[in-house]
């Protein structure tokens, strides 16, 4: 079990990060170290500690003292992944499924493909995994599979999915040019729709002081009103730094601190107002400034 108190940020090579009061402490991993491909797409912390990666090669697991590598029968690319209860759940190309640790102790592959209501091949890749109640949710760029009861079940937006994420209980789903929608009883319905958000790439929604805290890839982030279905610009300085650097990944910690992972620049951390407290890039010590996914521990030291 990992017992130390971490923040945990995914770049091209693994980082952890550890936060005093004044300078943050983190550490590097090389490819030396965790000995698989030199691309980590997701990352996920199991409630033991355990901590898993999506990687080039395939999955990776850390206990805090040393690496473990597996690979998918077909040895593809993983590009997502998510720890739940004694489940590893994995997104490959045209291929999703699970692990679980034998009596030995090694993690054994079993694939959820076959059960899926369509055959057809749809050269799809499965960016991001997340659980809801009692359904595991697989999001590639055009659909959505939720896994529930032994059956998976496949929703087709009208254009290209972006992000998933759980809002008070419920799935909403961010398209390209379409808006936001929420998923209820397996149908989607339009939930945000302003065309300031087309092509805006929606990276994150998160809950925001009674508000909806919208954060794109391309035009910053944005706060929407629920109750008067407003969308505003987030009136914060940190705001135009992260449409230069292209925000890729963000975390809202229970704290009400924000992590920000960039395209071009590292990480940023702010507090609650996005006031800058921290930004670690390579300048400083990170092996790169391009940080693919961020999850954090279950304890902070912020």
């Amino acid at each position: 079990m990992i017992n130390k108190c971490i923040v945990i940020i995914l770049t091209i090579l693994l980082s952890s990060l550890s936060f005093g009061q004044h300078t943050p402490f983190f550490q590097n991993y090389s490819l030396a170290e965790f000995g698989a491909g030199n691309k980590n797409w997701g990352i996920s912390v199991a409630e033991s500690g355990e901590v898993y990666v999506a990687n080039d090669k395939g999955l990776l697991e850390f206990d805090g003292v040393k690496w473990d590598f597996y690979q998918l029968p077909n040895k593809t690319i993983i590009r997502s992944v998510l720890a739940h209860k004694d489940s590893i759940f994995t997104g490959s190309y045209e291929e999703f499924g699970y692990w679980k640790k034998n009596l030995k102790g090694n993690l054994i592959y079993t694939s959820l493909s076959n059960i899926k209501d369509t055959k057809e091949s749809t050269a799809e890749e499965f960016w991001q995994i997340i659980h809801h109640k009692e359904a595991v949710l697989f999001r590639s760029f055009s659909s959505l599979y939720i896994f529930k009861n032994g059956k998976i079940k496949r929703i087709i937006p009208e254009s290209n999915v972006l992000s998933c994420d759980i809002i008070n209980d419920e799935i909403y789903l961010s398209t390209v040019r379409h808006g936001i929608f929420v998923l209820k009883e397996e149908v989607l319905f339009p939930k945000i729709d302003n065309s300031v958000l087309i092509d805006a790439r929606v990276v994150s929604i998160t809950e925001y002081l009674d508000k909806l805290f919208i954060a794109t890839a391309l035009k910053g982030c944005f706060i929407y009103d629920v109750s008067n279905k407003i969308l505003t610009p987030w009136r914060a300085d940190i705001n135009s730094v992260l449409k230069a650097q292209q925000l890729n990944s963000f975390k809202m910690l229970p704290t009400g601190d924000m992590i920000f992972g960039t395209i071009k620049n590292g990480v940023y951390i702010t507090d609650n107002d996005g006031a800058e407290k921290y930004h670690i890039n390579k300048e400083n010590g990170l092996l790169n400034n391009t940080v693919l996914s961020l999850e954090s521990a279950k304890k902070y030291c912020l």
